[in-house]
């Protein structure tokens, strides 16, 4: 297995793992040393629907809206890149099978599933859906996020036993990027509900429908609306015409209690199914039990070791390939690498970190850890701006005093001059009188209105000094 290509100088592209007729699903290594190093899957869109800017939009919300969701049952996206005519998403390499090729191995072999088996399997994808019904954005407004295509292709079992939900290329949610023209429906019609089918506004109850129809299929063993052109059939389904049979007329070893479960997850009316995803898997599991995870990992290896064969030796054969040092991060694109790109449309820093450090529990909310006895780390000073210089208050003039009205006294009579005088011996010196002392003015005195002006500017004196 030889390189194909190095996209956006980050990963390595080798063989295709998996095809459809609107993307390839390519094993990839990332570039770098130590834990940078990572096998991851990319996915890239096909240049037929790429250079339709709706289907773009669509691979888009895919990559959006699926990094929104962290949970161990929904395939975690790690970034998406823009490569030579297309976009590529960059994934969570599950080794592993669809429950549609597991069911199909099971129908080969005329082998009805354990219902134990059923039970964990659809337990996990519902656990997963109801994660992505939950989502919120960072200020904790529901993305209102409804898959719309939930089927066996979309559910991934993997080796190590987990069921995990893929492909939300068609998920429609409030602010999404691409808004699915009204009354047009996307994705299989065997497994939509009354109301997609009609063009209506869905919920998270029409992913239930569509896991009810799952869960008959994995079930009876066969399929419940095969795929069909038939108009007619489509419009009695989509008016309630059309009931399913009961699981246990088909399949006797299935107890009645079950019947109850899929046919109210298969009503058409919204109101009367389970209101979550998360009831419904507590009703599957309170009534097939769940399987370990070992048990169902051994249930993968039968059925479709050929397929794990083959792509656990890809894995092996980039593995060695950093073994060799055949992928250490370049500092310039490779002469002749037509897959050359440097624009990264999302990057999430999930992917540096190792699988059981990264964040795996559904978006609600986050529980408080208990405080640990380790020493903490020393905090990192903080760099705070510097404090903004004070301007100096301006010292405006205090308001003038007020004066009281001064009482004005009679100018004093003008002396005579020396020819009006008497001569000495004519002039009489009166007697001098005992002045009456001479009651105070109204107004201040003249030292009390020096005094008050000391004061005052006394007093601006010391503000200065404070201010300054």
């Amino acid at each position: 297995m030889e390189r194909r290509a190095i996209w956006a100088n980050r990963y390595a592209i080798f063989d295709e793992i998996a095809s459809g007729a609107m993307a390839t699903v390519y094993v990839a290594g990332r570039l770098g040393d130590g834990r940078g190093r990572r096998i991851v899957a990319v996915k890239k869109l096909a240049e037929d629907f790429a250079k339709e800017p709706e289907f773009l939009a669509m691979f888009l919300d895919e990559a959006r809206l699926a990094a929104r969701v962290r949970h161990p049952n929904v395939i975690e996206t790690f970034q998406v890149l823009r490569v030579p005519g297309s976009l590529a998403i960059v994934m969570e390499l599950v080794v592993g099978a669809s429950l549609a090729e597991l069911l199909r191995a099971s129908r080969e072999r005329g082998e009805a599933v354990a219902l134990p088996i059923v039970g964990a399997v659809l337990t996990g994808a519902l656990h997963g859906l109801h994660a992505a019904h939950e989502a919120k954005d960072e200020l904790g407004k529901p993305f209102d996020l409804v898959h719309r295509d939930v089927s066996p292709g979309n559910i991934l079992v993997g080796r190590d036993g987990v069921t995990r939900v893929i492909d939300f290329g068609i998920a429609k949610a409030a602010g999404r990027l691409q808004v699915t023209e009204a009354g047009m429906t996307r994705g299989n019609a065997s497994y939509m509900s009354p109301e997609q089918l009609l063009g209506k506004k869905v919920d998270r109850r029409s992913d239930i429908y569509a896991a009810g129809v799952v869960l008959w299929e994995t079930l009876v063993g066969k399929q419940l609306f095969p795929v069909s052109s038939d108009t007619g059939m489509l419009g009695k389904r989509a008016a309630g015409l059309v009931v399913p049979t009961t699981p246990s007329s088909i399949n006797r070893g299935i107890p009645l209690a079950v019947d109850d479960i899929v046919m109210r997850a298969l009503a058409s009316d919204p109101e009367v199914r389970f209101p979550t995803a998360h009831d419904l898997a507590a009703a599957i599991e309170g009534t097939l039990g769940a399987a370990s995870p070992e048990e169902i990992a051994r249930w993968v290896e039968d059925l479709a070791r050929p397929k794990l064969l083959l792509l656990g030796a890809k894995v092996r054969q980039v593995e060695q390939a950093f073994e060799r040092g055949e992928l250490e991060a370049p500092s310039a694109p490779a002469a002749g690498d037509a897959g050359w790109s440097t624009s990264l449309v999302v990057d999430a820093p999930n992917l540096d970190l190792p699988p059981s450090q990264r964040t795996s529990t559904p978006p609600a909310a986050p529980a408080v850890p208990a405080p640990r006895a380790s020493v903490p780390a020393p905090l990192k000073p903080r760099v705070s701006a510097p404090p903004p210089v004070p301007q100096k208050p301006r010292v405006s003039a205090p308001p003038p005093v007020p004066q009281k009205p001064r009482v004005s006294t009679p100018a004093p009579a003008p002396k005579p001059s020396a020819e009006q005088r008497p001569p000495a011996a004519a002039r009489t010196i009166p007697p001098k009188r005992k002045e009456e002392p001479v009651a105070p003015a109204d107004g201040p005195s003249q030292f009390q209105l020096v005094v008050i002006c000391a004061l005052l500017l006394a007093g601006l004196g010391v503000v200065y000094f404070l201010l300054h």
